[in-house]
């Protein structure tokens, strides 16, 4: 009886060896399919991100053309009101200087 129990406890004992290698080998698989994944959902964040990025670029240029274009406009009716409204324009100055100065001087 001694050496049949011995002979389960040596058999029960390499089904567990197996077992464990079985695990360690299921483990590296499962390992390795995680990495996967990881490597493709970092591929798409990047894409992502680049993606957001050049978003970002085009709305700043877009926003930038938008500014330039308004000052130019803005630029170009100040030169039209200098040029059609010369003398009006430097009395207003000329006043709006004294106005300044009476202020200024009163402190």
């Amino acid at each position: 009886m001694a050496d049949e129990t011995k002979k389960e406890f040596d058999a029960l004992k390499a089904d567990v060896a197996e077992l464990r290698k079985d695990m360690r080998g299921l483990m590296e698989a499962l390992s390795g399919e995680g990495k996967d994944k990881l490597d493709e959902a970092r591929e798409r964040f990047r894409r992502a991100a680049g993606d957001a990025q050049a978003y970002a670029e085009d709305q700043v240029r877009r926003g930038y053309g938008a500014a330039r274009a308004q000052t130019d406009d803005m630029a170009e009716r100040t030169r039209e009101q200098l040029d059609e409204h010369p003398l009006t324009i430097l009395l207003g100055t000329f006043i709006a200087g004294l106005v300044l100065g009476k202020l200024l001087e009163k402190r």
